[in-house]
């Protein structure tokens, strides 16, 4: 219909042109000097002008007979378009869009005028040059995405995209910007845009891509894990942020253990052992991946010796086998407290040295074979220190009490006690011991005698006693804890006081001291050797008094792990395919005791079966690899 109206008002102007210019003059005809005539045959170039909006037009220049001294036009030209008075050039730059319409010329001087009729239409162009600012456009699901804009060339009357948005997307129909948050995933998929107006249109493709969130905060349960050949480990359980769809391990992990690809668990049976060993863990999903480190440890077993506390506060002495517990029964009842300090393997058997309590509240000392109990001789009850076999001989040292309470110290072989005599009085009163080692038919415990003034640190050896001194002075006491025999050369690990009262830690090398220097004091519990290196188990002071454990190799401190609790200390040492190993305790400040291990220095947490709420306590710890 509009182009029926547009051709009618052209037709009209154009049989208003063949008509031609109409003039009209005041002189009399028998003047017929040009000077004095009225213009005649006025026209223009184009008198069916079509332009385009913002566009400059060429210039529409009139013909016409006689003098012309001015132009006019009426009604007045669009805005951005002008008629030079003296020439009659129409010319500019349209800015309003007009549908065709008569314009009214006037060529005149001062003998009359001339008029002719012009038609003018402002179209517009149809939107070109589409483009927008994001072309392949990566979005996050349920995250906001930035304002995707276009640009254009052109005026626009409204955007259409095919097929629709993503779930969350909108284009505004008007300023063809696509915002929004989308909700779903999606692959790369291409979007054809259209922008038009009333005179045409033109597309642009962008492609839009929908990813998952990318995975973050990658963890398991603990940064190290010690597992046991042969040993099925259920799920090492992975935990993340985010949907992984997939994930990878480097290097492979060991011969028996697989990674779910599904969730990152890591289960199986390890089939050999392994000294530590880091392994990359990836998830990945369409948004990007993220990574942590695992090592593994694999060993034949390890046994870690203890006690847990249960609901009825009792303690219940037994072993952790490869981190699982073994506890043993109280052959006086089970309502009684049982210790467990001490642990050694001969071939198969399992020996734990400890004490049960009977119905009378006393601590009985005595030891576990493979579970089954042995008491060892005493009359009135005692404590023990540590356990060894040597040549099918099982020995222990300890206490035994006297009838007046008074402990006696001394060592047991295969269950016969042997009473060791303060070297200061000849008396048994005034001893403790700690340690035993046997190296042929020698047999050393280390410990303390008293010589009426202070502690004195030595060791006994087939019950002759040996001194050692203490470097900060005769008379201030001294303890000797832990004893090992290397050849012809005998280790022992202790503390002395200094003149402030401080806990010296140190040890001594065939009666030499060497100090293992600390600012607040400290304490070596327990001697290891392995291959010429001396590794001591204890624990150092802080300014605020609390202990912090660790141990010193060849003299040097190596700080433990405390991210659980903040206090802690060391119980035993050993070393096992390269990896050292220390058994201790972490505690809070309400004096909650967390038995566990450190493996090179990680802190690896046993568990107590009777709940996480009830305290624990371990002593020795062995480790085989094969």
């Amino acid at each position: 219909m509009k182009k029926f109206f547009l051709k009618l008002i052209l037709s009209t102007v154009t049989f208003l042109v063949l008509l031609g210019s109409c003039g009209c003059s005041n002189k009399s005809e028998d003047d017929n000097s040009e000077d004095n005539k009225a213009p005649t045959e006025l026209s223009y170039s184009l008198p069916n002008a079509v332009y385009t909006l913002h566009e400059r037009i060429a210039d529409n220049i009139p013909t016409v007979s006689g003098i012309v001294t001015s132009y006019s036009i009426d009604p007045a030209l669009p805005s951005g378009l002008t008629i030079d008075s003296d020439t009659g050039i129409i010319s500019g730059t349209p800015i309003t869009l007009q549908l065709a319409t008569v314009y009214t010329v006037t060529a005149s001087n001062e003998f009359g005028y001339a008029t002719t009729y012009v038609a003018i239409t402002i179209d517009d162009n149809p939107p070109s040059n589409l483009l927008y600012y994001s072309q392949t456009a990566v979005y996050t699901i349920n995250k906001q995405i930035t304002n995707n804009t276009p640009t254009v060339t052109g005026s626009v009357s409204s955007y259409l995209v095919d097929p629709p948005l993503p779930s969350g997307l909108t284009i505004d129909s008007l300023t063809g910007v696509i915002s929004g948050t989308p909700t779903e995933l999606q692959t790369a998929t291409d979007y054809t845009i259209t922008v038009s107006n009333q005179y045409g249109f033109t597309k642009d493709i962008i492609s839009i891509t929908v990813n998952d969130t990318a995975p973050t905060n990658l963890t398991y349960p603990l940064p190290t894990v010690v597992l046991a050949k042969g040993v099925n480990i259920g799920n090492i359980a992975s935990s993340t942020s985010g949907t992984p769809t997939s994930w990878s391990v480097s290097p492979s992990l060991p011969d028996g253990l697989t990674l779910d690809s599904s969730n990152g668990n890591i289960s199986g049976s390890p089939t050999t052992t392994q000294s530590n060993n880091t392994y990359t863990i990836t998830a990945i999903n369409s948004g990007g991946f993220c990574k942590t480190n695992l090592s593994i440890i694999i060993v034949d077993s390890m046994y870690v010796c203890g006690c847990c506390y249960n609901d009825a506060g009792v303690s219940v002495a037994g072993y952790w086998l490869n981190g699982t517990w073994v506890n043993f029964s109280n052959p006086y009842g089970s309502s009684y407290n049982t210790h467990a300090s001490s642990l050694t393997l001969s071939g198969t058997d399992v020996y734990v040295l400890g004490t049960c309590n009977n119905s009378s509240g006393v601590s009985i000392p005595g030891y576990w074979l493979n579970g089954t109990w042995t008491v060892l001789t005493n009359s009135y009850g005692g404590g023990v220190g540590s356990i060894a076999i040597s040549s099918g001989n099982v020995y222990a040292c300890g206490y035994c009490n006297l009838s007046s309470g008074l402990p006696v110290a001394g060592y047991w072989v295969n269950e016969t006690w042997n009473a060791l005599s303060n070297p200061y009085d000849g008396s048994t009163i005034g001893l403790a011991t700690y340690s035993i080692a046997v190296s042929g038919s020698s047999v050393y415990v280390s410990g303390f005698s008293n010589n009426g003034s202070v502690s004195v640190p030595g060791y006994w050896l087939n019950g002759s006693w040996t001194a050692l001194t203490n470097p900060y002075g005769s008379s201030i006491s001294g303890n000797n804890i832990s004893i090992q025999v290397s050849g012809s050369n005998v280790y022992t690990a202790g503390f002395c006081y200094n003149s402030f009262a401080q806990n010296k830690p140190g040890y001594w090398l065939d009666g030499s001291w060497n100090d293992l220097s600390v600012d607040f004091g400290g304490m070596s519990i327990f001697l290891y050797l392995f291959d010429s290196n001396v590794y001591v188990a204890g624990f150092r002071i802080s300014n605020s008094g609390h202990y912090l454990p660790g141990y010193w190799l060849n003299g040097a401190w190596v700080a433990l792990d405390m991210s659980t609790y903040n206090y802690g200390q060391s119980s035993s040492i050993t070393v096992a395919g390269g990896d050292v190993f220390v058994s201790g305790v972490q505690y809070n400040d309400s004096s909650l005791f967390l038995s566990g291990f450190w493996v090179d220095g990680n802190w690896i947490p046993l568990v107590n079966p009777y709940g996480s709420s009830y305290s624990s306590q371990v002593g020795s710890v062995i480790v085989n690899t094969q």
